[in-house]
This record gives C-alpha cells, sequence and structure tokens, in this order.
C-alpha cells in the first residue's frame, strides 16, 4: 500500500459514473481521495456510502474509502488547493444536434482557477473536442505561471470500470518530458502502465478509440440489414463465418450500439472534419436508423397497429441502469407511429415510464427484447418475440 501522505487526489466531477469508480479505485490504493461535484445530492448519497449507479466492485471500495478517511465527497471547491492532483473529468456536452460546447468546461477551469498552482498535476480525463486541452492549458497557464496540464482519456467500458482499470494502459497526453514522468509516477503507483503521446495526440486517440468500435457495430449491422432484407438469418450466416475461421472472428453480434461514448466521439470526430469523416457519418447513419428498420421488418410480419408491443430492456448495454443515449427510446418513438400502443419495462432502468415487468408481459401483443438483460433468457414467452441479438 502506498503512504497516504504521499499524494492527495481531488477528482472534480467526482460522484459521476466516470469519476466516482476512478475517486474510490485511488483511495483503495491508500491515497487521500476527495470528489469533487457540484451536485450536493449526490454527495451526500455517496457519503452514506450509497451509489448514485450501478458499476461492480465500486460499493465495496467506497465503504471502505469512508471507513478508513482516504475517500470523502464534497461540494466545497477549497479541496483543490491542497492535492497535488486534480483529475477533471467533466467531460464536453452537446446540442440536439450533436454539435460541441466547451463552454462548460472552460468554466469550470476558471472557477477553480484560484486554487490552482504550479506544483500541481492538472488532468483532463473525460472525452474532449480535438484542440480543447491545448485552450485549457492556456487558461491555467494564465493562473500558476506554468504549463502543468496533461489530458489523460478515460477507455473503460461502463460496468467493468473497477476490472479495467487495474489492467488497462494509461494513454498520458503530455507535451514536456517532464509532466509526463511525473505523472507516470503517479500511475505507477496505482499499478498502471502508461504510454506517452502528445496532448492532441491523447485526443485523437480516445476519439479513434470510439469511432472504430462504433464503425465495426455499424459494418455488422449493415450485413444484418442486407441478410433480413432478403429473408436471410444473420445469425446462421455469421455463426457460419466464423466457424473456425479466424480472420472473422473479430466480427460483433448485430445490436442497438448506443451509449454516451461512441456516439458523441464519432460526432466530434464529424464535426472536427467539417462532415467530411465518412466512415464516421456513414455509422451514425446505419446504427441510429437500425430501430427504424427493425419497425419497419416487423411490420412486414405483424399487423403492429392493432397490436401493444412491449419492449424489454432501456438501458443502452446490458446489466446496468444508464440509459443515456440508449436507441430503445428511438425505438420506442418509431413503434408510436405504427402500433395501438407501446409498453416498456427494464429491470436496472429509472423512468417515468417504465413499467413492471410482470405488467408489460401480461398485456403485451408483441415483445422486443432492445437490451439482453441476463434475466430476460429464462422468460417463457406466450406471443411472439424478436432480439436482434440472437
Amino acid at each position: 500500500m502506498i503512504n497516504s501522505n504521499d499524494y492527495s487526489v481531488t477528482i472534480v466531477g467526482g460522484c459521476g459514473h466516470v469519476g466516482l469508480p476512478l475517486a474510490c479505485f485511488i483511495s483503495n490504493k491508500g491515497l487521500k481521495v476527495r470528489a469533487y461535484d457540484t451536485n450536493s445530492d449526490a454527495v451526500k448519497e455517496v457519503n452514506n456510502a450509497t451509489l448514485p449507479f450501478i458499476e461492480p466492485g465500486v460499493e465495496k471500495m467506497l465503504k471502505e474509502g469512508l471507513e478508513n478517511g482516504n475517500f470523502l465527497a464534497t461540494s466545497d471547491p477549497s479541496c483543490v488547493r491542497d492535492s497535488n492532483i486534480i483529475i477533471i473529468v467533466v467531460g464536453t456536452p452537446v446540442d440536439s444536434d450533436n454539435n460541441p460546447s466547451s463552454d462548460h468546461i472552460f468554466g469550470i477551469i476558471e472557477d477553480l482557477a484560484s486554487y490552482f498552482n504550479a506544483n500541481q498535476i492538472i488532468m483532463l480525463r473525460s472525452t474532449v473536442y480535438p484542440g480543447t486541452t491545448e485552450e485549457v492549458a492556456k487558461r491555467i497557464l494564465k493562473y500558476t505561471g506554468v504549463d502543468n496540464l496533461i489530458n489523460c482519456p478515460e477507455r473503460l467500458a461502463e460496468g467493468k470500470a473497477i476490472e479495467e482499470l487495474g489492467i488497462l494502459p494509461q494513454i498520458i497526453g503530455a507535451d514536456t518530458e517532464f509532466m509526463y514522468e511525473k505523472s507516470k509516477q503517479f500511475f505507477n503507483m496505482l499499478g498502471i502502465r502508461t504510454l506517452k503521446l502528445s496532448r492532441k495526440e491523447s485526443e485523437f486517440a480516445k476519439l479513434f478509440s470510439n469511432a472504430w468500435r462504433y464503425i465495426k457495430f455499424a459494418a455488422t449491422n449493415e450485413l444484418y440489414t442486407i441478410a433480413e432484407s432478403n429473408n436471410c438469418s444473420y445469425k446462421n450466416i455469421r455463426d457460419a463465418m466464423m466457424f473456425q475461421y479466424p480472420r472473422n472472428s473479430d466480427l460483433p453480434f448485430p445490436g442497438f450500439a448506443a451509449g454516451p461514448c461512441l456516439v458523441k466521439d464519432t460526432s466530434f470526430l464529424s464535426t472536427y472534419m467539417a462532415n467530411k469523416f465518412l466512415m464516421g457519418n456513414t455509422a451514425l447513419m446505419i446504427n441510429e436508423g437500425l430501430p427504424m428498420f427493425v419497425v419497419s421488418e416487423l411490420e412486414k410480419k405483424y399487423d403492429l397497429k392493432n397490436m401493444v408491443v412491449g419492449i424489454l430492456g432501456m438501458t443502452f448495454k446490458p446489466e446496468i441502469d444508464d440509459i443515456r443515449s440508449s436507441l430503445s427510446f428511438k425505438l420506442k418513438k418509431s413503434l408510436l407511429l405504427r402500433s395501438q400502443k407501446v409498453l416498456m419495462s427494464d429491470p436496472f432502468a429509472s423512468h417515468h415510464e417504465n413499467k413492471p415487468l410482470s405488467e408489460v408481459l401480461s398485456d403485451s401483443d408483441l415483445i422486443i427484447i432492445a437490451t439482453p438483460h441476463s434475466e430476460y433468457e429464462k422468460l417463457e414467452f406466450s406471443m411472439p418475440v424478436f432480439s436482434i441479438w440472437e
């Protein structure tokens, strides 16, 4: 264990999906961590050892950190002043057209600037629009007199944050060897290997990684639409393609490719390239259009206008409670125009339209499994069931 007096860490946005798992992981290594968050309700909840969301492994670490004093959530920004490491996990929001706005992160820098000093490492860790890190560095330089900003993109899968924090290497975007070595020491103490890029390269590494994953999902989703449009089973075709044929082993399952990072990061690159990111634009069109394709195919088989359709699974991936960017809601909107009524249920999601599973099953003429939560595998249905995931 590391001596807790060696470092103190403040995570800005520390009670959210990115910040809280990281804060608990670091405190579990013996360092003093403060999760600074302006959401006072979340701060109170976290300090009561209650997670605001599902993330396996975090609750145990949170309780241990609170008990041994290594962790505390707070809405007091002065904790930034006494920290060696400032990790800012507040990302870049987008408008309704997925256009990025960096004003939010610039505002946070201005709000905290009086607490920064030249001896700190200040780290950006969320998705940022290309060039944001450089602009933030200029603003911090005005207050500290030194360029002590690095970009360390977060690349963890939601639901596997603690597991992947311990095994995935950390990209460090630093424009000087001094800042790289200084931050490398911090991550090495946590047992995390590091890779060096420039700050702008690290911004692209994060965006490219998610765009590449999103493009792969789009490829399999388009192949799915081709097969299904020709009355062929894509599952059978895919199984045959992959059987003892390693060159096709990376072909993903088809399904609703969503979540806040995949869509946003691909959109960022498209915007940055003035809509000349052709593969990204196509991937967005394919993946975002898949719910409408599903409804169109179902219309060919069923009399939807006279049917109550139940949607099972509203989160953007299985076994989590995050509904951000979930395509289940786009599926629901499309069904509302073509069916008699739409019901939805999810064992994890908190939403005002969420119905009990028993009610959806009893009242629906057709079931669509939009998110393949494991508990749905055990169900026996008395009505037709559609699942793109099979």
